[in-house]
């Protein structure tokens, strides 16, 4: 029987649970997490079905790490609805890319894709992840957070 997924909330400035979270998924060389901001209202478009043929992505940021077996790297990302060239946006708003980091999609519509070497700080991935979140979401997000772990 598959493991259940493990959801949490936790706060931008004290993400220890989504740190802990990634450290289990990448001890464990399988495994992903989405992460999203908690809006008390989400917008209209982040509902509406006439948004997904839109060329953009949705107006609430997703974040995922997706954990590979060493020396695989592992796989982040960020669902958005900002538009492409995420990273040139990322670099101009100080978000530094994680050492290391590869960038595998950068697409308007199905998001931002990088690949991180096996042995990533998860705390770096998690800094990352949500500071990039928060400059590409196209609404306002406050410091509450929440993700699903699932174990795969």
């Amino acid at each position: 029987m598959a493991d259940k997924p493990d959801r949490f909330t936790f706060r931008r400035d004290d993400p220890v649970a989504l740190v802990d979270a990634v450290r289990r998924v990448v001890g464990a060389g399988r495994g992903w997490i989405n992460a999203s901001p908690v809006l008390d209202d989400a917008p209209a478009t982040a509902r509406n079905p006439a948004s997904w043929f839109s060329g953009r992505g949705p107006a609430v940021p997703t974040a995922t790490f997706v954990a590979a077996r060493s020396p695989r790297p592992h796989s982040l990302g960020i669902e958005h609805g900002s538009g492409g060239h995420a990273v040139a946006r990322l670099t101009a708003g100080g978000v530094e890319l994680p050492t290391g980091a590869r960038r595998r999609q950068d697409h308007p519509r199905r998001g931002l894709v990088l690949e991180v070497p096996a042995d990533v700080d998860p705390a770096a991935v998690v800094r990352f992840l949500l500071d990039a979140a928060v400059l590409l979401s196209v609404v306002r997000t406050d410091d509450r957070w929440e993700a699903t772990c699932y174990p795969g």
